[in-house]
């Protein structure tokens, strides 16, 4: 919604969550995706090669995706692809559909829980993806990590007074 001057202005419903309704709220959605990602099928040795060249490939796409769309670039595909790795199969296609109308129409709380529900579901599409092709103690060294650098990059720089 805009203002008289044109400028977006916040929807009238979107209150923010306190600290400890917005982490309480993010512990049950992480719960819910480990929950909701039943361990896949592990892949034969050939798909393991996959496994190397696929990240590799995204790497790079991600790449010249930065540097010929800029930020706009990787906002379109990642408005693009969350919903596209949300929905494979008949029944989450219907469910991803769902969620990306409402978290494209709606405002406030709902369309931001819309949101978090289609990231979620494409994160289980990633995570089944990658437990196909990789050993579980590649996945578990992998999120440590990614904890630690998570750690640093929040904690380890300096705050303005």
């Amino acid at each position: 919604m805009a203002d008289d001057g044109g400028d977006p202005q916040p929807a009238r419903s979107s209150r923010p969550l306190s600290l400890a309704a917005s982490y309480a709220v993010l512990c049950a959605v992480q719960a819910a995706i480990v929950l909701c990602a039943r361990p896949p099928r592990r892949a034969r040795n050939t798909l393991l090669l996959a496994g190397l060249v696929l990240p590799a490939a995204a790497l790079v796409a991600g790449v010249a995706a930065l540097r010929l769309g800029g930020a706009h670039g990787l906002a379109w595909a990642g408005a693009v692809g969350t919903p596209l790795l949300a929905a494979p199969g008949r029944v989450r296609l219907p469910l991803a559909a769902v969620l990306w109308v409402v978290a494209w129409k709606a405002d406030g709380l709902l369309a931001q829980a819309a949101s978090a529900a289609l990231i979620a579901l494409a994160a289980i599409t990633v995570a089944q993806l990658v437990a196909r092709v990789a050993p579980a103690w590649s996945i578990a060294a992998g999120l440590v990590v990614v904890a630690v650098v998570d750690v640093v990059l929040v904690w380890g720089r300096s705050w303005p007074d």
